[in-house]
């Protein structure tokens, strides 16, 4: 019997000595400046970034983020991933065009809460230019086809698809933007503003023409052309005759739009001085010079007979800004930096009392 109680006095001992052996071990571990602190989860960075985020409208564009991660830095706002930008060869962006997937593709997960996306531009078919990171606050990729309201955190480091460490522009996901609908764009050009020229109009009767090429659907819509000008999203311009194109200029600016046309006497070509003022919102917000004003309109008219004619079946414009004119030759054309962009289109119907579609 005392044996027993002995055994049972020794075994809580020892039990005892064992915890608060535990007990020191802890303490010391805890005091110890050689311990090892983990770095911040990415969901504790999102949580304490949440308070640099307040909401926002401005618009940033994924495209201009994935060239100039340093562009909005610590700027809330809206990420326009909804449209992709048209870039032409040249470098020269004349606008975007609503695409079914957006203008971010997700690529992959970069840890458990950054996801890298290409941007895709559109250069005659649409491919991928730069990437952007998306900082999540869970490990489910957001939504390329809806807006996002974003925080962009700036420059951050990141591997792309070939393996290579790249630095993108990062942004940090707060949720999706819901659009209000706008009303339609009315405005007109003040008549003041008209430039002078040496007043040959553009044809005797109004004609109706319907967006054909990726960059009219997009950006200007059909249009109408008229003695007095242009109409284009509802909105009236001037186009003031500066001169025929005619012999080689004329066989060049054919070749610089791409008239497909045996040769150029299907074609018919004119100058134009115009004044479009880069605030003017045509199709889906876009412009027809980023912010710059147009200036000059190279239009060209083709027949599909090949007859020619400035009430052809066919019509070309080119927009140009600044105030030179514009040098007509293909390699001039295609590398300037005033040329805004190309548009072609086809005769439809006329009808004088009904306004241009948008």
């Amino acid at each position: 019997m005392l044996r027993s109680i002995l055994k049972a006095i020794i075994l809580v001992g020892i039990l005892v000595v064992l915890l608060l052996a535990v007990v020191l071990y802890v303490a010391a571990h805890r005091s110890s400046g050689s311990a090892i602190t983990p770095p911040p989860s990415a969901a504790t960075a999102v949580g304490e970034a949440v308070t640099k985020y307040h909401e926002s409208d401005e618009v940033l564009d994924p495209y201009d983020l994935s060239k100039n991660p340093y562009k909005w830095k610590d700027h809330s706002g809206i990420l326009d991933n909804v449209e992709v930008p048209l870039v032409m060869s040249n470098g020269t962006r004349v606008g975007q065009v609503a695409y079914p997937g957006g203008c971010l593709k997700f690529e992959k997960m970069l840890d458990e809460h950054t996801a890298i996306y290409s941007v895709l531009v559109g250069e005659g078919s649409v491919v991928p230019d730069g990437e952007i990171a998306a900082i999540l606050p869970n490990s489910d990729p957001p939504d390329s086809r809806r807006p996002w309201r974003v925080f962009v955190e700036g420059p951050m480091e990141a591997v792309n698809g070939f393996g290579s460490t790249i630095t993108v522009g990062a942004v940090r996901f707060e949720g999706y933007y819901i659009p209000q609908p706008k009303p339609a764009e009315t405005a007109t050009l003040p008549a003041a503003q008209m430039p002078a020229g040496p007043g040959k109009q553009w044809t005797g009767a109004r004609i109706r023409w319907t967006a054909m090429s990726h960059t009219a659907y997009a950006i200007t819509g059909d249009v109408e052309t008229s003695p007095d000008g242009i109409v284009i999203s509802h909105s009236s311009y001037p186009l003031v005759y500066v001169r025929d194109l005619r012999g080689d200029e004329l066989q060049d600016s054919a070749q610089a739009l791409d008239v497909q046309m045996p040769s150029s006497s299907g074609v018919e070509g004119r100058l134009f001085r115009t004044s479009i003022p880069g605030a003017a919102r045509l199709v889906n917000g876009n412009t027809i010079c980023g912010g710059e004003n147009a200036a000059w309109v190279l239009a060209l008219t083709a027949r599909g007979d090949g007859s020619g004619s400035a009430s052809g079946d066919w019509l070309y414009l080119a927009f140009f800004s600044g105030n030179a004119e514009p040098i007509l030759q293909p390699q001039a054309i295609g590398s300037s930096k005033a040329l805004c962009g190309t548009y072609n289109y086809q005769k439809t119907v006329s009808n004088p009392t009904q306004a241009a579609p948008s």
